[in-house]
């Protein structure tokens, strides 16, 4: 059960994933202390601009405020675990609930488009409606449940409203008319374009995503006092913050990485990060991981194969006068035949039966401990299984072979002989 447990985690992880394992390269600036902390639409054109490049995505710096949801709409778990704050606001309770704002351009906001639950994405609806995009499926941690898990903090739908107020992002209070309102246009099932493992789940929090138009609605909203004493810095507007590159197939890394490395040199608040390179360490490791645990169980399989070989053809050997007896009697070596071979599938079934009796609970137990640090949710290893069954057979089918070819050849008479 080892092997169907680690194999389905291993399978999830890799097939899941988003538009960042496209991405070779990623810009950011790393010391927001300093002035220059946006990049410049003359940094994008000339991005865009070498030979090689396929598309660049803008990073815009995100927002950051607080969510007003429905207390009926918010997760159960996540109100014991996290206990948010509840105001009242025109006769209903409300849960304040953190929020961030990403800002897609329209090249990102048509990638996302593939990864839509619920609703559709149109950049000029989103404008004209003050409409937003929501990642559901968030990642945290349950002290209730003492590991990591996904669930959607809010239950919201298509048409629904958020009420959002920029100037508390701490959810301590909230003040209704101070917010904006938001329209969920459309339901995201995953992030996008969230970096790392796990960040293509929204985080504890509520996950908005929306226009630069609609963006800059918000942003006018911001108390630039309040701003300054929360993230000790002025309140600069929507800038760009970052960008994503992607090249093209046949593109000459090595000299587009070398040119990327000026930016580095120009500038210290640059970054240059190497996308593909990140990914590329992560599948190895996983690589090494699945040879090293495959190698060892298939030591385990053949010892365990080769036992049952050998025990079953030692049986059907002691079982020579039987068998004698049973062609002398009138049995040709046809019926006998069949009688061995049924008798092997029973053996891998009745094997497969009693391994699947033992190992199902193994591997849930072993779940629940890789579970601590994972967050994928259980499901039968309906395909380990099948494999399993179909191996257990075999193996009960070829522990017959051998002696079976024997018991052919043996003459009767000196069979029935034998003392027992």
């Amino acid at each position: 059960m080892v092997f169907s447990t680690f194999t389905e985690m291993v399978v999830k992880i890799i097939n899941k994933g988003n538009e960042i394992l496209n991405i070779d390269y990623q810009i950011l600036k790393v010391n927001s202390q300093k002035e220059n902390y946006m990049f410049t639409e003359e940094d994008y054109n000339w991005l865009k601009n070498i030979n090689g490049v396929d598309k660049v995505y803008k990073e815009y710096n995100i927002l950051y405020g607080s969510a007003l949801i429905p207390t009926d709409k918010v997760s159960n778990l996540y109100k014991e675990d996290f206990k948010p704050n509840i105001i009242g606001y025109n006769n209903k309770k409300f849960n304040i609930i953190k929020a961030s704002i990403d800002i897609y351009d329209s090249e990102r906001l048509n990638k996302a488009k593939a990864y839509v639950k619920q609703g559709t994405i149109d950049e000029d609806k989103l404008n004209a409606e003050n409409g937003v995009i929501l990642v559901v499926n968030n990642i945290l941690y349950s002290k209730k449940l003492n590991k990591t898990v996904i669930l959607d903090i809010a239950n919201l739908k298509e048409g629904d409203n958020i009420l959002i107020d920029i100037n508390n992002p701490n959810q301590q209070k909230i003040y209704p008319k101070d917010g904006i309102n938001l329209k969920v246009m459309a339901v995201l099932k995953r992030n996008p374009f969230g970096r790392g493992f796990g960040n293509e789940y929204a985080q504890n929090e509520v996950k908005i995503i929306t226009t630069k138009e609609v963006a800059e609605k918000i942003a006018n909203k911001i108390d630039k006092e309040k701003y300054k004493e929360i993230f000790k810095r002025e309140f600069q507007g929507i800038y760009i913050g970052g960008f994503l590159i992607q090249l093209y197939e046949n593109a000459n890394r090595d000299v587009i990485t070398n040119k990327l490395r000026q930016l580095e040199k120009e500038d210290s608040t640059n970054k240059v990060i190497d996308v593909k390179a990140d990914i590329k360490e992560r599948k190895r490791a996983i690589l090494q991981m699945m040879v090293f645990l495959y190698g060892f169980i298939v030591v385990i399989a053949l010892i365990g194969s080769l036992n049952i070989i050998n025990t079953v053809s030692t049986n059907m050997i002691l079982r020579k006068r039987e068998f004698s007896v049973l062609k002398a009697i009138g049995m040709d070596m046809r019926q006998i035949k069949k009688m061995v071979i049924a008798e092997g599938v029973l053996y891998g079934l009745l094997g497969s039966i009693y391994g699947l009796m033992i190992g199902m609970p193994l591997s849930y137990l072993l779940y629940n401990q890789i579970n601590t640090f994972s967050f994928f949710p259980w499901t039968m290893p309906w395909n380990c299984i099948i494999i399993a069954i179909t191996g257990a057979i075999s193996i009960g089918l070829l522990s017959i072979i051998i002696p079976l070819k024997r018991i052919k050849n043996d003459n009767i008479i000196e069979c029935i002989r034998i003392e027992e």
